[in-house]
């Protein structure tokens, strides 16, 4: 005996185009013996049809993450980049030279383009005791925060997380868990942003300029500017690796995709290098058309 039911699922899959009525013309002209009627089909294929969907409605939503991206192109003209500081390890003199040069650009803002802190204090790095000194480190940072927007009193300042200030949430969730989510001891109230009117970019965001994406550097597993350019297959802006690059490669549209490495404006020698580095000082001041001067400091 013939499963009417079995019948009707054979039917809407050997026919998934058709709509219910045409559907059940087609079944009770093949099997007229089995129906009352055309209604009768088209009823019983509506049944399945709601069986069918209230299982699949028992399906629940999957976590869906999406990185966020923001456009600074509207607001800014000119904005200076400056990338790996690692205050309190930073080089005063390059760190300085891009302030000046940022003056005499007239950049309208400036991107703290991640690790502008270092919190060697709260890594999980066993390194020298004697240079953990938390309380130092964000005294100094709060000190050059402080005099970087009484230098540039009305450009906007934003700050980006790298995965040194990475360190400082880790910390609070596997240090501090009773306290994570108090917006009084997040990184941002520790280091007066509000005070300062420094806009953060807590989550890692995708930031677009003058036609390019600008990343810290750690979100991509890449040492060198073509290996971010083959994964990102767009025009790119990173630092992370504390040195100055520049590479570039023509889609299949012919267009040419741009990448640039920045340097890093910190200490080129740190104890924990056996080697001497092959990093290099550079910061970069980029404009709305994307015309880029990516300085390498000497």
């Amino acid at each position: 005996m013939i499963n009417k039911t079995q019948l009707i699922k054979d039917y809407k899959i050997k026919y998934p185009m058709i709509g219910t009525r045409q559907l059940s013309r087609v079944i009770y002209k093949d099997y007229p013996e089995l129906f009352k009627d055309i209604e009768d089909v088209r009823v019983r294929i509506m049944s399945v049809s709601k069986r069918e969907r209230s299982i699949l409605e028992y399906i629940p939503e999957g976590n869906m993450h999406t990185i966020p991206t923001i456009n600074l192109t509207p607001s800014e003209d000119k904005i200076l980049i400056l990338n790996d500081v690692h205050i309190p390890y930073h080089n005063k003199r390059a760190f300085v030279q891009a302030l000046e040069h940022g003056k005499t650009e007239n950049i309208t803002a400036i991107l703290l383009n991640g690790d502008i802190f270092d919190f060697y204090g709260i890594s999980r790095w066993e390194k020298n005791p004697k240079e953990r000194d938390f309380k130092y480190e964000v005294e100094t940072i709060r000190g050059i925060l402080y005099a970087l927007r009484y230098e540039f009193p009305d450009a906007n300042i934003y700050f980006r997380y790298g995965n040194h200030e990475e360190r400082y949430i880790k910390y609070m969730q596997n240090r501090c868990l009773e306290l994570f989510g108090i917006p009084e001891f997040s990184m941002e109230s520790m280091l007066h942003f509000d005070k300062l009117g420094i806009i953060s970019f807590s989550e890692r965001v995708l930031i677009e300029f003058g036609g390019y994406t600008i990343l810290h550097g750690h979100e991509i597993a890449a040492n060198h500017i073509e290996r971010y350019l083959q994964i990102a297959k767009k025009s790119l802006i990173v630092g992370h690796h504390h040195r100055t690059q520049y590479s570039q490669s023509r889609a299949i549209d012919g267009s040419i995709i741009k990448g640039h490495m920045i340097g890093c404006l910190s200490e080129l020698t740190p104890p924990y290098l056996s080697l001497p580095s092959q990093w290099n000082l550079g910061y970069m001041i980029l404009d709305s058309s994307g015309n880029i001067n990516n300085v390498l400091v000497d």
